[in-house]
């Protein structure tokens, strides 16, 4: 069994989404994989993204951070699994298994054409418990959106290894 789960439903076709997704999650015990059997949709495109997302989780796979250099992943706790892709733009996230939805970690890679300074170079976004972590491990009020802090909640991706821990410098 695994030790937790992301909670999805495939919303387009569960009965071939299901089965793939469930098929993965006996075959990788504690990873992060999404399952329709699982629980409540969080949300529109989760059905679609999910069909990838088991095949990225388990043993033998790159894992989802497979385009970064290893070495900048020192910081994201090991018992958080491979990671996941994002659903859009190149990056992985992580999830805290003992709170997946209020703990999360994501590196995304730069995209030198955004029109936010912070995208134009590999950054991170930390969010403990619900709350948004930013530069210098300041951690803003609970529903503080990133586009109120968007400078601040995108963390340069060279200045969060330098951090001693995944949360805080």
């Amino acid at each position: 069994m695994p030790a937790f789960y992301l909670k999805a439903y495939c919303k387009f076709d569960p009965r071939t989404c299901g089965y793939a997704l469930t098929v993965q999650s006996s075959r990788y015990p504690g990873k992060v994989v999404v399952g329709p059997e699982n629980g409540p949709v969080l949300g529109g495109g989760l059905g679609c993204l999910a069909k990838g997302l088991g095949k990225v989780a388990g043993p033998g796979s790159k894992g989802a951070s497979s385009w970064i250099d290893q070495s900048k992943l020192k910081n994201v706790p090991g018992h958080w699994g491979e990671g996941i892709p994002n659903q859009k733009g190149v990056g992985t996230r992580w999830f805290d298994p003992a709170n997946p939805k209020g703990t999360t970690l994501r590196i995304d890679k730069g995209n030198p054409a955004h029109k936010y300074p912070s995208q134009q170079v590999d950054h991170v976004r930390v969010t403990e418990n619900g709350k948004i972590i930013g530069r210098g491990g300041e951690v803003f009020p609970p529903g503080t959106k990133v586009t109120d802090v968007w400078e601040q909640a995108h963390i340069p991706l060279d200045e969060w290894i330098t951090w001693r821990y995944w949360n805080r410098p």
